[in-house]
């Protein structure tokens, strides 16, 4: 189980999100190449006392996946629509990682601080709201989102007020 804080972001647009994770050998590290899911979670845990049957559940409907072998090496999973499911408003209650099918009970370890903590490295921007006005009454006529990194402009628009930029797209690693 897994979870980061992303308050500080909601309402965000997510181009990109990724979970990083490092593989490390415990001496009991499992070296086939397994496929791990990182499923959302639709209810809480408390880190310190959760276990296998009290754990929340984690429907397929909401998951990545990442095919794994070795150790000392990062892992990431696609997690971009997760992201931006709970940055939209869905509950985050973090991620479960799971083996694909559960065949073994044997699986990988990853490191949970230090250099090698894990990451969520996200890349975002703010929509921005354009408004037009006419006659000296401001109405919004229209909300667009900008992706900063599109490139300049072409056409010249008269008469519309815009709220503050952002700026380019930005990255968070937590």
């Amino acid at each position: 189980l897994i979870q980061f804080d992303l308050r500080a972001y909601a309402n965000a647009v997510v181009s990109s999100a990724k979970l990083r994770l490092y593989s490390v050998n415990d001496g009991d590290v499992w070296n086939a190449q397994t496929t791990i899911l990182a499923k959302r979670n639709t209810g809480a845990f408390t880190a310190s006392s959760v276990t296998y049957n009290t754990m929340p559940a984690s429907p397929d409907a909401g998951q990545a996946s990442c095919t794994a072998s070795g150790y000392n090496t990062w892992y990431e999973w696609d997690v971009k629509q997760i992201v931006q499911a709970w940055l939209s408003g869905t509950a985050n209650y973090g991620l479960t990682l799971i083996q694909d099918g559960l065949t073994t009970a044997r699986g990988k370890v990853f490191k949970k601080s230090g250099a090698y903590a894990p990451q969520l490295v996200l890349d975002y921007y703010w929509p921005v709201k354009i408004a037009a006005s006419q006659g000296g009454i401001s109405k919004q006529v229209l909300s667009m989102m900008i992706a900063p990194a599109a490139g300049p402009v072409s056409k010249k628009v008269i008469g519309m007020k815009t709220a503050p930029v952002a700026g380019p797209i930005n990255r968070t690693v937590f």
